[in-house]
């Protein structure tokens, strides 16, 4: 008799000792699962506020960009212009059909003040430049870029995507690159005025550039679902 109550208590403590420890593992289980969840939760929230700060910084880039693609073409027609008809002695000699439709494609550049006939439909012009270099400087914003570098959520992206946001920021900086070298060498040539050559051969790569630029900028929709 004594050995079954034996028997019996040592069934009833094997039983209590495992329920007690299969509660105790679910417990830590639903703990670990809880904290993963809520991780993974926070950390697909950070992807979106980012992937929505980037999205918003490239548009505004993007404006911006267009804007200074548009006043270096327009920099780049003016330079031409005035290397082909601009004479040795400070005069500007343009036939008249070439001048209008120099002012038709670049209305506010030159301020026409008096006109000579030079004879054959070929006129001597005075007149005032118009060109602020303000417009011709670039300012692109890079803070949600910089956000995104330094807060480690990049190493949950594909390779893909962050070869497209590394070669956008790799292009970017070489416009901003391109820019200063073009303000520098505007402003350091001022009084003896650029060598036009020069110039339009800047002018040209950077054109090209900023049009690359403006291509990664209009791919950003499609690119960017390789970042989730």
């Amino acid at each position: 008799m004594a050995n079954k109550n034996r028997i019996r208590s040592a069934a009833f403590f094997t039983s209590n000792w495992v329920i007690t420890l299969t509660a105790t593992l679910i417990g830590v289980f639903m703990a670990l699962y809880l904290n993963e969840w809520m991780a993974s939760r926070k950390l697909t929230q950070q992807k979106e506020l980012a992937a929505t700060n980037i999205l918003a910084e490239i548009a505004s880039n993007q404006e911006s960009l267009e804007a200074s693609i548009g006043q270096h073409t327009k920099l780049l027609g003016f330079v031409r212009f005035f290397s082909t008809h601009y004479t040795e002695e400070n005069e500007l000699v343009v036939p008249v059909d070439t001048m209008q439709r120099f002012k038709s494609n670049y209305p506010d550049l030159i301020v026409v003040t008096d006109s000579t006939a030079m004879g054959n439909g070929v006129y001597k012009y005075k007149g005032e430049m118009n060109i602020d270099l303000q417009l011709l400087h670039i300012e692109f914003a890079t803070i949600a870029w910089e956000t995104l570098k330094n807060s480690g959520i990049t190493a949950t992206y594909g390779f893909e995507c962050l070869m497209y946001l590394e070669n956008m920021d790799k292009i970017t900086r070489e416009v901003l690159q391109k820019n200063k070298e073009l303000m520098a060498f505007l402003s350091d040539k001022k009084d003896s005025g650029p060598k036009n050559e020069q110039l339009i051969h800047h002018l040209k790569t950077q054109i090209q550039y900023e049009e690359g630029l403006l291509e990664i900028y209009a791919a950003r929709d499609l690119e960017f679902k390789n970042c989730e």
